[in-house]
């Protein structure tokens, strides 16, 4: 998926994770992902968004442009796509910046995507469940 940004996007308080939230929520998501703007409440898709930036941060996505890349290929992949193979490895890769990182993962195989979306949790987008399940699994 490419996506444009505005000039206004640099110039917007987008380092708070409030200014974030609401660029990517009212101006980015109303405009490119509807389904999911018009579907989930105000507040549940500010939640998803800045857990969504902290997994981005956790992966050395510290621009905001790659984190809004990154939040956005949880919702069109699966909220884990950054561990299905194909893109884990480059999320690994500390080597490359975040804006490599977000390059990469438009170039992998297509099997790999597709086994991403296949293999697709929402679950994710709530960290605390994750957490929660892998200890009730052991």
């Amino acid at each position: 998926m490419v996506f444009r940004v505005s000039n206004d996007f640099f110039t917007k308080p987008i380092q708070s994770d409030k200014g974030f939230c609401d660029w990517y929520v009212n101006d980015f998501m109303k405009t490119h992902l509807p389904e999911q703007f018009y579907s989930l409440s105000d507040e549940g898709k500010r939640e998803m968004v800045v857990n969504g930036r902290r997994y981005a941060e956790s992966r050395d996505l510290t621009d905001p442009q790659s984190q809004a890349h990154f939040i956005t290929l949880m919702w069109q992949i699966g909220a884990n796509f950054f561990i299905q193979k194909g893109f884990a490895e480059i999320f690994a890769d500390d080597a490359l910046t975040g804006p490599q990182k977000i390059d990469r993962c438009y170039d992998v195989p297509k099997e790999s995507a597709v086994a991403a979306i296949m293999n697709a949790d929402a679950v994710y987008w709530y960290p605390d469940m994750v957490k929660r399940r892998e200890e009730l699994r052991q």
